[in-house]
């Protein structure tokens, strides 16, 4: 017999073993891009496993200069009184928190922006000033579906 576990435990098992199996490796893994809309059978009917396919959450963040976004790794020079804006994008609604740590290592606290889920949203206009050196703009967002915290650093070398 070539499939003697099946045998054994019955279809019905090793139809629960096989979604089970899907849902713990990533169902991403074996179905990119898409969620998984399939039912499992349960005893008082089907239950759909689309429950299982959260996406996990994703921020987007660039400096927004006359129009242009720049959200290269690599740092953007800026001279003192620059003028900028911060772009932000999140597939799950959240917070994000914008932190400005400076040449000597100072943190504070800059912004605090509401994120609806795939929707754009800009911080209010910043002013790059203080001392000379390179600035670390550190985004963390708290995303409400997962609680999950992300964090984004974007870098301004201030000449």
């Amino acid at each position: 017999m070539p499939f003697p576990r099946i045998a054994k435990f019955g279809l019905m098992a090793a139809a629960v073993f096989v979604v089970s199996y899907v849902a713990s490796s990533g169902i991403s893994r074996f179905w990119p891009g898409t969620a998984l809309e399939v039912a499992a059978p349960i005893a008082s009917g089907t239950m759909p496993l689309s429950f299982l396919a959260v996406t996990a959450p994703q921020l987007s963040a660039s400096i927004i200069l006359n129009g242009n976004s720049w959200n290269d790794p690599a740092p953007l020079a800026l001279p003192s009184g620059s003028r900028f804006e911060i772009g932000l994008r999140s597939n799950q609604s959240g917070t994000a928190e914008v932190w400005a740590i400076n040449p000597q290592g100072k943190t504070s606290r800059i912004s605090v922006t509401r994120l609806q889920a795939n929707q754009n949203q800009r911080t209010h206009s910043l002013r790059l000033e203080g001392t000379p050196g390179q600035e670390t703009l550190r985004i963390i967002f708290k995303g409400d579906a997962t609680g999950a915290t992300l964090v984004k650093d974007l870098n301004i070398l201030h000449v």
